[in-house]
């Protein structure tokens, strides 16, 4: 019965109620990330649009992900999408390349379902990242 917890949501496909529930947690944990990148930062001078684009990728990169599903090419269209925003914009800290690649990590987790290995990774990282 423990174990249940660790299964992905979408092993009866996607529903409305599954697609909410996926994107709600993708919002808590950009909301996570976020907090944490302000802890992390209060005391320099950062990007003022970073903590809003945390806020906003997980949810799109699981929205995108729950909607292709488990998908290779539409996966590997994702990781291509991915690498030309890193290249197009501007160069950022690696520790802020850090965060968005928490959100990332956290996101495609909860895209494919599995909510609490979601949580789990943005709860380590974000602990690692305030250490």
């Amino acid at each position: 019965m423990m174990l249940e917890v660790f299964d992905s949501v979408l092993k009866s496909g996607i529903n409305i109620s599954n697609f909410l529930i996926i994107l709600f947690c993708s919002l808590a944990i950009g909301v996570i990330v976020s907090l944490v990148y302000l802890f992390t930062h209060r005391k320099e001078v950062y990007n003022y649009s970073m903590p809003i684009t945390i806020l906003i990728l997980p949810i799109l990169v699981s929205m995108v992900l729950a909607l292709v599903g488990s998908n290779v090419a539409g996966a590997f269209s994702l990781m291509g999408v991915f690498s030309l925003i890193r290249f197009r914009s501007e160069q950022g800290s690696l520790k802020d390349i850090a965060y968005l690649f928490i959100v990332v990590a956290s996101g495609l987790a909860m895209g494919l379902g599995y909510i609490t290995y979601g949580f789990i990774v943005c709860g380590l990282l974000s602990m690692v990242l305030v250490i």
